[in-house]
């Protein structure tokens, strides 16, 4: 196990903590970013995300059923829900390679793993030690949000 010295750790790769992650990076203080899934959390991977991605589906089979209202003769004979699943899930994946690569272009790239207590958060075999109230409140002073 390596120790990583950082200023920030943030717990949570979700929408919060990424965003969080990203804008203390940005500010110039070194950050961790700790997930234990996949990053996105379960907004984008198992939640909201995959959840919109199937109901436009649904969404798509209503406007066929009611397309003789716009003059448009078509007939919906089957739902594939098989390909829809497989839609979700290159929606998910395509996001979450987006977000990967945004984060990648910060300091550290996001470790995997869960995180409890105060100072030290484990990851991925790694202790991830974070000074964050002082950061926090250093950056609140500069930058006001």
């Amino acid at each position: 196990m390596r120790e990583v010295d950082v200023q920030l750790a943030v717990l949570g790769g979700g929408p919060a903590g990424y965003v969080a992650a990203i804008r203390a990076a940005q500010l110039g203080a070194t950050v961790a970013l700790v997930e234990e899934r996949e990053i996105g959390g379960t907004c984008l991977n198992r939640g909201c995300i995959p959840t919109k991605a199937l109901l436009r589906s649904s969404e798509v089979a209503g406007v066929i059923k009611r397309s003789a209202e716009f003059g448009i003769v078509a007939e919906l004979r089957e739902t594939d829900w098989r390909t829809a699943v497989a839609r979700k899930n290159r929606v998910v994946k395509n996001l979450r390679m987006g977000l990967e690569h945004l984060i990648s272009q910060e300091q550290n790239p996001p470790g995997s793993g869960t995180g409890q207590g105060r100072k030290q958060k484990q990851g991925d075999g790694n202790r991830w030690h974070g000074r964050n109230r002082r950061l926090l409140r250093e950056i609140d002073h500069r930058h006001r949000f």
